[in-house]
């Protein structure tokens, strides 16, 4: 009975120390991927940084590091799925204004008005008083208002409502 105590005792210890082994290697590559995305980033080799930040997104679906630099390569092209990895560094990291602004702007450079102002409008007051807010408050309230008015705003029709 000793023996067979002692037999489990010791495959238990053998599976934690293979468990904690393989969450190490995890972490291990997670951060190498991302020194190597960042050394990427350095010299300006978009394709590689993308593939290294597509490893560590395979290993951590959840970093948010590699989800925001991923954002600011797509959203440098301009396509429009950068708005869908400002949203999911949002939803990872829901208390950080620089994001949602980083949102916002994102929406207003793709021509998302709408989501651009629920975005703003979602920010609490202290965020509300930073130049930052104001002034992307004024490019969606500006942009809203040329969808709206787009007669009155075009110069050569300007000249001619007099």
């Amino acid at each position: 009975m000793r023996k067979i105590i002692i037999a489990l005792a010791c495959c238990t210890v053998l599976l934690l120390i293979g468990y904690a082994s393989y969450r190490g290697y995890r972490l291990y590559r997670e951060k190498q991927w991302m020194r190597l995305a960042r050394e990427s980033a350095a010299k300006s080799d978009g394709r590689s940084e993308v593939l290294c930040l597509q490893q560590v997104l395979r290993v951590n679906p959840k970093n948010v590091e590699a989800c925001r630099m991923m954002a600011g390569l797509i959203e440098a092209r301009h396509e429009s799925s950068a708005l869908v990895w400002r949203r999911r560094v949002v939803e990872l990291n829901p208390r950080s204004t620089e994001d949602r602004l980083a949102l916002a702007k994102t929406a207003l450079v793709l021509q998302d008005y709408a989501g651009a102002t629920n975005v703003l409008a979602e920010l609490d007051e202290a965020a509300k008083k930073s130049f930052s807010y104001h002034t992307l408050a004024g490019t969606a309230a500006m942009a809203v208002a040329n969808r709206r008015w787009p007669k009155l705003t075009s110069p050569s029709r300007a000249a001619s409502v007099k």
